[in-house]
């Protein structure tokens, strides 16, 4: 892919995180104002601004999608405060709350069963901790779960690598250290479910 098409490409998917946060603020806007009886009402942008520090009109400019939108983290990350929101959910599009959704369902479907059982102990093996150690668990919690089979990830087209680099990518992600035994396993197929698409609709073949 040439640097003219991955300028094009990130340029889309940019949009799409623009769209996505004028949407989750306006969403979240509606909500996060308090009435004197304690019930929700709408924060308006001024109030927004007043107490985040990011001025009224930057505000208005994230809401109606204005092309020159493009807040940095530290604006981002005040927003997102003054909300009470992870910044990361502030900026998810209508594709990837559908995903996390299609991701939810499938989570439910597939624990508790002898398979599922054998991968997370598998994961949960102490050399199972590193991201490039647990790699072969993962693909194999995707064949498990339905979304790949195996030997699709063999074929290596240009498609199927980056299927599989979503994968394994979203699924390197969820770590704490309070996670207990089973709980990485149990996230799992959500990650995949989330990583198994083409987010950058390149030159896939």
């Amino acid at each position: 892919m040439t640097s003219l098409a991955v300028s094009t490409h990130g340029t889309e998917i940019r949009k799409k995180a623009q769209k996505g946060l004028s949407a989750n603020l306006l969403r979240a806007m509606q909500v996060a104002g308090s009435r004197d009886d304690g019930k929700p009402k709408k924060l308006s942008q001024q109030l927004l601004s007043d107490t985040s520090g990011v001025a009224r009109s930057t505000i208005s400019k994230y809401l109606t999608q204005e092309s020159e939108a493009n807040p940095d983290l530290e604006t981002l990350c005040r927003l997102a405060a003054t909300l009470n929101i992870s910044p990361a959910l502030l900026l998810m599009t209508e594709d990837d709350w559908l995903h996390l959704a299609h991701g939810l369902v499938t989570v439910a479907q597939t624990l508790n069963n002898e398979q599922f059982d054998s991968i997370a102990r598998e994961l949960g093996q102490a050399s199972q901790r590193n991201p490039l150690n647990r790699a072969d668990a993962v693909l194999k919690m995707a064949e498990h779960i339905g979304v790949k089979q195996r030997h699709e990830f063999e074929v290596e087209t240009p498609t199927q690598r980056k299927v599989k680099q979503g994968i394994l990518t979203t699924a390197a992600l969820p770590m704490h250290p309070k996670f207990q035994d089973g709980i990485y396993a149990q996230l799992l197929p959500l990650c995949i479910v989330m990583g198994a698409r083409i987010i950058d609709q390149g030159d896939q073949a």
